[in-house]
Order: C-alpha cells, then structure tokens, then sequence
C-alpha cells in the first residue's frame, strides 16, 4: 500500500487554503455589498430628513410628516435586516479564520504526515470493505438464483 507522498500533501494543502481563499474573498465581497446598501439607504434617510425640514408647511400637505416618518421607518427596519445579514458574514468570517488556524496548526505539527499516512490507509481500507461488500452481495444473488433454479 502506498503511504500519502509529499507531493499528495502539497496538493491536498493547497486545495484546502484555495478553498478558505475563495470562501474569504465571496464572504468580503457580499460584506462590500451590504455596506454598500448601507451606504445607500443612510443617503436615502438624509434626503428624507432634509425634505421634512425644508417642507415646514404643514398647510399645504399636512400628511407629509406622517409619510417621511414611515419611509423612514421602512428604511430603518431595512438597515437592520441589514445589520443582522452583516453580523451572519461576519461571524462565519470569524468562523472561517478559526478553521484556517486550525487547518495550520494540523500541516505544521510535527506528527501530521504520520496523521496523513493514517488517513490514507484508512481511506483505502473503507474503499476496499465497498468493493468486498459489492461482492459478497453479487455471490449471494447468485447463490440464491442457483438455490432457486433446482
């Protein structure tokens, strides 16, 4: 049986880092976003604060105030869907840096390439206990179909 070799591990490492980097740079990437709309909806709230300041007279549209108040209302209740979406990125960020030290702190270990041999032996024992299922299964259709047949 063939032990993982340096060059396995490399790549088995490799696939592992490309895999926190991806997840890293999309959770960054939909951070961007929400703070973008963040961004977008206080712009809105300062257009509708300036609006209800510059529209003093109640005379000629005396619901005005009631409709800035409840826009900015939908605008709050917004940001703080908002707020949790971003609290989610972040703790999963969080989360995804904690696995990446503990992914580091498994490849620099000085007993981690025995942990990998092990692995690999194991991987291939559960492959052949599939395969000797697979045919212990087929010998018992056949000696049932034999059974049968007489």
């Amino acid at each position: 049986m063939k032990g993982v070799g340096s060059d396995d591990l490399y790549y088995w490492n490799e696939a592992h880092k490309a895999l926190f980097r991806t997840e890293r740079e999309k959770l960054k990437k939909r951070m961007e976003e929400l703070s973008r709309s963040w961004e977008t909806f206080e712009e809105e709230k300062r257009q509708l604060n300036k609006s209800l300041e510059e529209e003093q007279d109640l005379e000629l549209d005396p619901d005005f105030p009631h409709m800035v108040e409840r826009a900015l209302m939908k605008i709050i209740s917004k940001q703080d869907v908002l707020r949790r979406r971003l609290e989610e990125l972040i703790k999963r960020l969080n989360d995804l840096e904690n696995e990446e030290k503990q992914l580091h702190a498994l490849l620099t270990h000085e007993k981690y390439h025995e942990w990998a041999e092990l692995k690999n032996k194991r991987d291939k024992a559960a492959e052949e206990v599939t395969r000797l299922e697979t045919a212990m299964k087929q010998l018992m259709e056949t000696i049932m179909r034999d059974t049968r047949v007489q």
